[in-house]
């Protein structure tokens, strides 16, 4: 099952794009997401505080779990990029809600360890790519297993340990070098594109997120 999913995550569908512009496009997408996160920190912190709790949790989950399906399974540039704004929207929302809690430092030490771990990652998966396509089972089972723990720990305050933040943020940084591992090795197409800036966002998000409550919670 695991070869299967991993076939359809190499999609041969579409128009071949250059190295240099399949690498740009997912650096576009990958900017474009940032940006929204931005704009939603930004203005529209007080609109999701007035929601709901439960009916945020829902449509968090609802749009990040249809968002991924249809960027992964889409063979469509269109509907995959659509999936990937319905990955970065929810997440906006979560971090809009979550980062005013925090100062300023605590949020730029989280960026800067962030940023190291990624690009170790992507070292290490230019690297070893063999590695990181070994574990790809393994990491999908336990990033679902981590996702939810996230959840619960950002709405409910349950679980947050420092240790296990720890073991979180290793978790998804291994799975930036997975994705990025991915990446080079997908047909170079618009859709895959977009799919591949979908999973390293997502991955990089969730770091971002679970460091910055282990320097919150020092300070």
């Amino acid at each position: 099952m695991a070869n299967g999913i991993m076939q359809r995550r190499l999609g041969t569908e579409g128009r071949a794009l250059s190295d240099r512009a399949f690498y740009l496009l997912i650096g576009a997408a990958l900017l474009f997401g940032f940006f929204v996160i931005a704009l939603e920190v930004m203005f529209l912190t007080d609109f999701f505080l007035s929601w709901n709790p439960t009916v945020f949790l829902i449509v968090y989950l609802v749009m990040v779990i249809v968002g991924c399906i249809m960027s992964v399974w889409s063979r469509n540039p269109v509907i995959s990029f659509i999936g990937y704004c319905m990955v970065v929207l929810p997440l906006g929302a979560v971090l809009s809600i979550y980062l005013p809690a925090f100062t300023y430092k605590t949020i730029t030490s989280a960026f800067l360890v962030t940023t190291f771990l990624s690009l170790f990652m992507i070292i290490l998966a230019l690297v070893y790519p063999r590695v990181f396509n070994s574990i790809f089972a393994l990491l999908g089972i336990a990033v679902l297993v981590a996702l939810m723990y996230q959840i619960v720990a950002i709405f409910t305050g349950f679980g947050n340990n420092t240790w296990v933040d720890w073991l979180i943020v290793l978790l998804f940084s291994a799975y930036v070098g997975f994705d990025v591992s991915l990446a080079r090795v997908r047909p170079r197409t618009v859709n895959n594109a977009v799919a591949s800036a979908c999973a390293i966002y997502m991955d990089l998000i969730y770091v971002f997120i679970r460091l910055v409550a282990i320097f919150g919670r020092h300070e």
